[in-house]
């Protein structure tokens, strides 16, 4: 548990330099101690105005707005305070001062620096983390609206893409023919280009036969026959 922290503060006013508490923007529960001297000499806080008295700090904000705190206990030389919401939810150097009070008597001591450190991650903060996969979650676009048969991620569309060479069936793709065209213009299997050309040719009886890779015949020629023979 983080000890309190003790401030010596004046209560003759102009004495000295203004004390610095230092705390967070947003701190709730801090404990502050503080010890009273007047001059040069220590005086006990239930000391100040005797029996029945009241003891808070109390300044104003950069706002405009005060806050006051009334003291949680007294112990020895201390006089102990807890910060509030209310003391430290606005930034920047805050003016205020510590005041005795009873029936008859307001005593204020001399001013210190409630110093409220900026909070660098304020409540509502986005983190860079969720703006960086908000912006490439836009640049994606929906998954839903891919027009491949894989839409569950990216990858897995990108991957049936570049395989199919298209974009799916919502058309964008090329268009690969199955059989040789004398009008289209569109590419066409390696299979079929191979299936259309010869690659073996035999002759019998007097015809030639041509042949693809996988031996089918492709078409024939018949020789002519002259009274010599065949030539």
């Amino acid at each position: 548990m983080i000890d309190y922290q003790v401030i010596t503060i004046n209560l003759t006013p102009n004495l000295s330099s203004p004390p610095i508490v230092n705390v967070s923007q947003g701190d709730v529960g801090r404990l502050l101690a503080f010890v009273f001297v007047d001059g040069t000499k220590q005086i006990l806080p239930g000391d100040v105005l005797g029996a029945g008295v009241t003891i808070k700090i109390q300044g104003t904000k950069p706002s405009g707005l005060g806050f006051s705190q009334t003291c949680s206990s007294t112990a020895g030389t201390y006089a102990y305070f807890t910060t509030t919401l209310e003391m430290t939810q606005e930034a920047g150097q805050i003016p205020a001062e510590v005041q005795f009070s009873n029936v008859s008597s307001v005593i204020a001591s001399a001013n210190f620096i409630l110093n409220v450190e900026r909070d660098p991650h304020p409540d509502g903060t986005t983190d860079g983390t969720t703006e960086v996969l908000q912006s490439l979650q836009e640049q994606i676009g929906d998954l839903s609206d891919l027009t491949t048969t894989a839409n569950s991620n990216l990858v897995a569309a990108i991957n049936e893409a570049a395989q199919s060479g298209g974009g799916g069936g919502g058309g964008g793709g090329v268009t690969v023919d199955s059989a040789l065209s004398s009008s289209s213009t569109n590419p066409v299997q390696n299979k079929v280009i191979y299936g259309a050309l010869p690659a073996s040719a035999s002759i019998s009886s007097g015809v030639i036969s041509f042949k693809n890779g996988a031996g089918t015949t492709l078409f024939s020629v018949t020789l002519p026959v002259y009274s010599g023979g065949v030539s």
